[in-house]
């Protein structure tokens, strides 16, 4: 089994957003990977699969102010 994720990727290679594709949370995702775009991120749709992650963090060039979610989705 495997979901959908969008992941957020800045010009750097760093990966400082991502959100999960679930359909029941239709705008909620829409609202981040906005925020991505907004923040100047590459937006991919990518499979994970059972037992894989997806790596995230902070931008080490601070190359650019990224956009903060207005909310946690994975709470």
């Amino acid at each position: 089994m495997s979901f959908f994720a969008y992941v957020g990727t800045l010009d750097c290679g760093c990966s400082p957003a991502a959100c999960v594709d679930e359909p029941k949370f239709q705008k909620d995702t829409a609202k981040a990977v906005s925020d991505m775009i907004k923040g100047g991120m590459t937006v991919t749709r990518v499979e994970v699969k059972d037992g894989e992650t997806i790596k995230i963090h902070s931008c080490i060039h601070k190359v650019k102010e990224v956009a903060k979610p207005q909310r946690e989705l994975f709470a």
